[in-house]
């Protein structure tokens, strides 16, 4: 019954309107009167745009009252006249966007032959009528203030009630009235400017960049009343300029230069010079008439160029090392007492700052000798007999560069390398970057076609360029760098019809579009507007043609054992890598928005009506997001499973141990010593039998969707000349996501008959009754699987969760001018309902459309000795699966992955949002406002963990206090009993307790010294110790 309402209010809703965006235009009305207060009809009202010249006439009705319902927002004039009376005219009526305004004429009588104008001084910020509460940034704010980013949405932070926090990629993002970041709706000229990929993270977002050039006015809205406005809580409104009958430009440039800038405390500690950053911006606009009070053009370039040079810190080999030499110290004599090896900074450190051994001890003058041996000739592994000819000495080395500073590594073995590294321009995982270089491009077409019809066209295309840490930045000034690209573009198109005196239509059309695209310095070049994988340039060429090749497709390699290189005491995070290859790469979204939308105005006696509804389609394709490792073979370098042999006090006296496990990695590292190979293996398709080979494609794509709509209808009910009722109702039906390649999933199995939540709870049950109660058991043999749904699939009539339809959002306001006062006063108050689930598909794409089964994540581990020369005909290229199957169940012995599914009876969450306000006029040009506002949410998005670690009910916490005290647990009896711990014993539960084993194993004697129960419940669930299998211990 609840569905068949809905669909036949959407039925009703579109016989009488055509298809709501954010409203653009403003809406100017009021009543008309003589001197005696009585209404007068008939009445003919004319505003005129001041900078287009374009009039709009208007007639009082039988209630003396006139609505322009639709005035482009501007500087007006608006008049009054009638026969026989004197006309009266409001100067500079300023008409925001979104803005409602009243202004009430009192015409007075004129004498025979007599012509005479009233000019009435007009302020709209007193005379509007919306009850929101909120702020407007007009042009002469967003061009004067100060601002260095030149990006006006930095502006939102002045709001009051607006704070400006930290979003999960740790971008600078604003939070209006202490709402979530997800409820702010960002518009420009009615279009949604957000990022759905990034829903979550926005805040006041645009892809697009919006200069001061560019966006003649913003209005801001923390406490939204009105139902036209939805998808949030909290509105930013945007409006871009347009061009009048007068030509005006501007042309600018500015420079932000580091020359100016104040040095870092330890960069000024290491003596390095000061970081290097150097921003241009430059462009300029031009707008003006194609032919007077009729066509009109805007248009805009806002270039910048960006530039800095950060200081970085790598670690690298020393001269000696990277000859097979390893140093180190001791103290007394030549192989005398064992002394660990340091930097400058360390406890013990080897050399001074110009790198050069020390002869004795810095705080004991205890005398120091240099010693030294060749990993190779005098380590004589039988493994490890040369360096590596295939990519360690021939390619890794002759990039290296020597090092220049001794702060970090051992000081005799590793030490830094400290340069400038170059950042032409810098992105970020979501575009809110301010450091991007970019090209940009603004125009915008206005045409009056005739008194009843008027047409609008904007269009904004940009490009951004740049590197960032996603997509590789080399440690070393022989490196290569990765890039990332952005082009977003944004386009809106309005017709503006006069049915009648008492009807106008305003149909928009919008697109804009979002995109990401990041390439390693191997992957420059493909991927990209059409172009195939490989379709690289020529830096990527060579630095392809760097790393081994194996059936014609490079394999990367990495050095291993970085930690053990690095003495203790430095932080620097060096990976020793030209060039830089991770599990982003190549990354792409690619983030459409569209929207169709109408609003339909009509006028009847005192009311002023409207009534709208729109549509929003947007999705979001991706290739190769949520990965934990690369779509293509990934070697780490090591000792692996073989070991160093001969590395001994024995053999070299004197050597401290930290340092035979440097020289062991050392070692390893040049002889191109295997340590281990990874891949992820993916599929595309929902029928897939195996997984997809990278040598066909790299590119593990998905394609989410999500269709959402709304409607609205609200009335603007002058009920006396000075009391304003507003009322309205909003509707909004958010859509389920989908994947159109098939393989979004759901899940089912378990001891559940339908699957979705019921399912997750696996083997054991299919509610939140089984959480506590360890009592339950599980049954094998009802594991919880995967099923796709969703249109594309092969269950197109299932969906995520079920469907919400009960998305009414009622508001009300009024607006009181009180006429008792000498100068105005105007209380405001409202109540209102915002619904707001716009997607965050970044949430959707590791939650649905990258389940269990549809990745698998392989590790190899060499059991006998691989190195890079035997690789080829190891035949672990690609790395072995086991067997193992696309959509298989979890198994019980997979306690590391994390399964995320959504509520069957997910809802949409609501805000309830409060205000009354009075505003008073305490002279020309000084305004007073004082303001209450709450916001109240209702059912908002949280995150319910099923896997708790329970100490309580299965006894764990009893136990836990007992082995602590030294006594002796049976439980820990019969989850050890017959199993051998390792350096322990067997426990039997009497010579060898349970309780006594994990008293002397170093790592649950850890939890028990520290009181860390839910440590040892996690230990007890998941560790494969002692059985080999994962969660062994629970069998």
């Amino acid at each position: 019954m609840r569905k068949a309402l809905v669909v036949a209010t959407l039925i009703l809703s579109l016989l009488v309107c055509g298809p709501v965006f954010a409203q653009v235009n403003a809406v100017l009305s009021g009543t008309v009167s003589d001197a005696s207060g009585a209404l007068i009809p008939g009445v003919e009202v004319t505003a005129k745009n001041i900078n287009t010249g374009i009039t709009d006439t208007r007639l009082t009705n039988e209630s003396g009252n006139f609505v322009f319902p639709s005035l482009q927002p501007g500087t007006y004039t608006l008049s009054s006249s009638l026969a026989g009376f004197q006309t009266a005219t409001y100067n500079n009526v300023v008409l925001g966007q979104g803005q409602q305004v009243r202004l009430n004429f009192t015409l007075q009588v004129a004498a025979a032959a007599q012509n005479v104008e009233v000019l009435i001084a007009a302020d709209t910020l007193i005379a509007t009528t919306s009850s929101s509460v909120g702020n407007v940034l007009p042009d002469s704010v967003v061009t004067d203030l100060p601002l260095a980013s030149r990006n006006v949405l930095d502006l939102v932070a002045t709001t009051p009630a607006v704070i400006t926090t930290l979003n999960a990629f740790g971008a600078p993002v604003q939070n209006f009235g202490g709402t979530p970041i997800s409820q702010v709706n960002t518009t420009r000229d009615g279009l949604v400017t957000n990022d759905g990929r990034y829903n979550n993270s926005n805040g006041a977002y645009s892809a697009v960049y919006t200069s001061p050039d560019m966006v003649e006015e913003v209005r801001i809205t923390t406490n939204n009343i009105d139902p036209a406005l939805g998808r949030g809580s909290a509105q930013v409104q945007m409006r871009t300029r347009a061009g009048g009958n007068e030509y005006h430009g501007a042309l600018f440039y500015t420079n932000n230069n580091s020359k100016f800038a104040a040095q870092p405390y330890f960069q000024n500690l290491a003596g390095a010079p000061k970081s290097y950053q150097n921003r241009n911006q430059f462009g300029g606009r031009l707008g003006g008439p194609i032919k007077k009070n009729k066509a009109f053009f805007f248009v805009l370039i806002d270039d910048q160029r960006f530039l800095e040079k950060q200081d970085y810190l790598a670690t690298v080999l020393t001269e000696q090392a990277r000859a097979g030499v390893f140093r180190y110290l001791t103290q007394d004599s030549a192989g005398g007492t064992a002394r660990r090896n340091g930097n400058v900074f360390s406890a013990t450190p080897s050399v001074n700052k110009v790198g050069q051994p020390l002869a004795a001890d810095p705080v004991t003058g205890a005398p120091l000798f240099l010693n030294s041996f060749n990993l190779f000739t005098d380590v004589r592994d039988p493994n490890r007999t040369r360096m590596d000819p295939v990519w360690v000495g021939p390619q890794w080395l002759t990039r290296m560069p020597l090092p220049n500073d001794f702060t970090v590594g051992d000081g005799l073995n590793t030490a830094g390398i400290r340069w400038k590294q170059p950042h032409a321009g810098l992105d970020g995982a979501t575009g809110q970057s301010q450091n991007a270089n970019r090209n940009h491009l603004t125009t915008r077409f206005d045409y009056q076609l005739n008194s009843n019809n008027k047409f609008t066209y904007t269009m904004s295309r940009e490009k951004d360029w740049g590197v960032t840490g996603q997509t590789g930045l080399p440690d070393y000034q022989s490196g290569a760098f990765g890039d990332v690209k952005r082009v977003p573009d944004f386009y809106t198109v309005s017709w503006t019809s006069t049915w009648s005196s008492t009807i106008l239509n305003e149909f928009r059309f919008g697109m804009k579009r979002d995109t990401w695209q990041g390439t390693s310095p191997l992957d420059k070049g493909c991927c990209w507007n059409g172009a195939k994988e490989s379709d690289l340039v020529d830096s990527a060429k060579q630095m392809v043609a760097s790393f081994p090749s194996i059936g014609g497709n490079f394999v990367y390699v990495t050095q291993g054992g970085t930690g053990g290189l690095i003495a203790s005491g430095t932080s620097v995070g060096s990976a020793m890598t030209y060039a830089p290859f991770g599990v982003a790469s190549p990354r792409q979204s690619i983030s459409p928005f569209k929207q169709i939308a109408d609003t339909l105005s009509f006028t009847k006696g005192a009311h002023s009506f409207q009534t709208g509804f729109e549509f929003e389609f947007t999705s979001s394709h991706q290739f190769n997001h949520g990965g934990q490792q690369t779509t293509r073979p990934f070697v780490t370098l090591g000792v692996g499973n073989t070991p160093v042999v001969n590395v001994t006090p024995t053999n070299f006296r004197g050597i401290q141990a930290n340092d035979i496990t440097t020289a062991q990695l050392l070692l390893a590292d040049l002889a191109g010593t295997i340590n281990n190979i990874m891949e992820q293996y993916f599929v595309n398709s929902p029928t897939a039998t195996d997984w997809t080979d990278y040598r066909k494609t790299i590119l593990f794509q998905r394609d989410l969707h999500e269709n959402d709509w709304a409607l609205y209808f609200k009335d603007n009910w002058k009920l006396s000349r000075d009391f304003t009722l507003n009322v309205g109702l909003r509707y909004d039906k958010y859509g389920v996501p989908y994947d159109t390649t098939g393989l979004g999933g759901r899940y089912t199995g378990g001891q559940s008959t339908n699957g979705g939540d019921a399912a997750l709870f696996g083997c054991s049950g299919t509610g939140f009754n089984v959480m506590w109660n360890p009592n339950v058991g599980c049954d094998p043999t009802k594991l919880t699987t995967t099923e796709f749904v969703g249109k594309g699939s092969p269950n197109p009539g299932r969906t995520f969760w079920g469907n919400d339809w009960n998305n009414f959002a009622p508001s009300i306001g009024f607006s009181y001018s009180m006429p008792q006062f000498k100068r105005s006063t105007v209380i405001r108050g409202g109540y209102g309902i915002n619904y707001a689930g716009a997607p965050d598909f970044l949430s959707y794409s590791g939650n649905i459309a990258n389940l269990p089964g549809q990745t698998l994540n392989v590790t190899y581990s060499p059991t006998a000795y691989l190195d890079l020369t035997g690789l080829p005909a190891a035949n672990v290229i690609p790395v072995p699966t086991g067997g193992a199957k696309p959509f298989g169940a979890v198994p019980l012995t997979n306690r590391a992955a994390n399964i995320t599914g959504y509520a069957d009876h997910r809802v949409t969450p609501y805000i309830q949002n409060f205000n009354l306000s009075v505003q008073r006029e305490l002279a020309q040009n000084l305004t007073l406002d004082l303001s209450w506002v709450g916001n109240k949410a209702s059912k908002l998005f949280s995150a319910v963990q099923l896997n708790e670690n329970n100490i309580f009910e299965n006894g764990i916490l009893d136990a836990f206090n007992v082995t602590r005290a030294g006594g002796n647990a049976p439980l820990f009896n019969r989850l050890l009993n017959g199993l051998n711990v390792t350096g322990v014993g067997v426990v039997n539960g009497s010579t060898l307790t349970g309780s006594q084993a994990l008293r002397a194993l170093s790592t649950t004697n850890q939890f028990l010294a520290n009181g860390d129960v839910g440590a040892l419940a996690n230990f007890i669930n998941t560790t494969s110790s002692f059985t080999g299998s994962n969660g062994g211990l629970l069998r």
